[in-house]
This record gives structure tokens, C-alpha cells and sequence, in this order.
């Protein structure tokens, strides 16, 4: 898929990191060093750090709920003298594994943060994944919590490592746009603002169901009966974000 709405996303991002801005910092700075190895409580860690160029790093880092490791692009803010926010931004359909929906290959991502006072971290994993809990393990697509690791393990480690406020936003596009959806549905509050760029909210009606199998079965090889169980179960309409939309009251959108 290639992305042609740069303007558009350009001015939500702009929003997205204004929000991000105004919040109220409430964690100190790890450290001086640009990315720490730390690990915390539940196990979460650094396992790696490889300077790209300008203000971009690659990271690796062990999440335990997976048991696997997950490489994160994380581009630093412009002045690191104080502690900044951070905006988890979330790949389309291949999870970043190629470039065809990795936000730094198909947008003005290192460009346009260049100047911005904040975090940008992008897991470059999760393909098909709809970086949700799975109620099963799948044989082609392996153990998928990325709820857990999105809102439980990898905040805190960020946190500790890029010596951030401790205050967050979140974006998708495509498949994650539906995901961060629920992300923020699922922890009212967790998130400053929450941006959704051309998805699918919906899940859990003929047409959304059919576009989720899409994704998962035809594309990804997977089974959606190991990621929500059978169609007519409780966890379709438990991850929809149109039916659960009610719980997005309050979170800027």
C-alpha cells in the first residue's frame, strides 16, 4: 500500500504532538545517555541499541508476555535536556516488516519530527497481527499479546529509557488504525490523544469481519479463531471500536 494523504497526516500529527505538549510531566529523566538498558518489573528490557543517524536509534527489546524480542525505530526529540512525552505510532497490515506500511519508509516521519520536543517510537513488528491480545497461539503467526506489551510493558520501558514525562499518545494507520482504537478504549485515560488514519473500526458486523479476515487469513496465513475466537463469539464484539466507542469519551480523538 502506498500512502498518498502526507498534508493530512502531517496536520494530525502536528495535533497529535501538540496535545502531546501541553501535558504535565510526572517522570524524571533516566539518565544522560540518548537510549538507556534498562529493564523493569514485569521482565520488559533493552536488549539492544544501534544508532541509525540524526536523531533515529534502533532498539531492541524482549517482551516477556511474547517471549520474543520485538525492534522498535525510535527517533529522539530535538532538545533531550528535559524530559519529553512520546507517540507510539503503529504500522499498517505487515507490522513494518517491509516497507510497504512502515510509517519512516512511506511518510516524512524523521523530517517532520526533526524539530518536535517529543519521542517517536514504532514497533517494526506485529504483522497481521491487529496488535491485539490472541486467545491462542497461531502456527504461522506464532504468540501475539500486543495489547499487553503496548499499554503494559512497553510504556514503562520507554519510560525508564528514553527518561520520558511518562505521558503518551498513540497513532495507526490501516490495520492498527482499528487497533489503537481499542488500545485507548481498553485504558481510558492511558492515552493524551489517540489518531486513527484510514481503517476499519468496525469489527465485528459481515463487512468488518470480512475485512479482519482479509488482513489475518488471506494475507497473514493466520486463523482468526486463534486471535478472537469463532465469529459469533464474545471477543469480535469485545474488540470492536465502534461498539465500544463510548469508552473513547474524554480521550481527544
Amino acid at each position: 500500500m502506498t500512502w498518498t494523504r502526507r498534508p493530512i497526516i502531517a496536520l494530525v500529527a502536528a495535533a497529535v504532538v501538540g496535545a502531546l505538549m501541553t501535558a504535565t510531566p510526572s517522570v524524571a529523566r533516566a539518565d544522560d545517555a540518548p537510549i538507556a538498558a534498562v529493564e523493569t518489573a514485569s521482565g520488559a528490557r533493552v536488549e539492544s541499541v544501534e544508532f541509525v543517524g540524526g536523531q533515529q536509534y534502533l532498539v531492541t527489546v524482549y517482551s516477556p508476555s511474547m517471549d520474543r524480542s520485538v525492534p522498535l525505530q525510535v527517533f529522539r526529540p530535538a532538545d533531550t535536556s528535559a524530559p519529553r512525552p512520546t507517540y507510539y505510532l503503529l504500522n499498517g497490515a505487515s507490522g513494518g516488516e517491509d516497507p510497504s506500511s512502515n510509517w519512516p519508509d512511506q511518510a516524512d516521519v524523521s523530517t517532520f519530527f526533526a524539530d518536535k520536543n517529543v519521542n517517536v517510537v514504532v514497533p517494526k513488528a506485529g504483522a497481521f497481527s491487529y496488535y491485539t491480545d490472541w486467545v491462542a497461539d497461531d502456527p504461522e503467526l506464532g504468540r501475539n499479546k500486543w495489547e499487553t506489551f503496548l499499554l503494559d510493558e512497553l510504556p514503562p520501558l520507554m519510560n525508564q529509557s528514553l527518561g520520558t514525562t511518562g505521558t503518551q499518545a498513540v497513532g495507526g494507520i490501516s490495520m492498527a488504525a482499528s487497533a489503537v482504537l481499542m488500545l485507548a478504549a481498553d485504558r481510558p485515560g492511558f492515552y493524551s490523544s489517540v489518531a486513527s488514519f484510514s481503517g476499519c473500526a468496525g469489527t465485528s458486523d459481515d463487512l468488518g469481519r470480512a475485512f479482519v479476515k482479509l488482513v489475518v487469513e488471506a494475507r497473514g496465513g493466520g486463523d482468526t479463531e486463534n486471535m478472537w475466537g469463532p465469529d459469533d463469539g464474545p471477543e469480535w464484539a469485545a474488540n470492536d471500536a465502534l461498539l465500544n466507542a463510548d469508552k473513547l469519551r474524554g480521550t481527544p480523538l
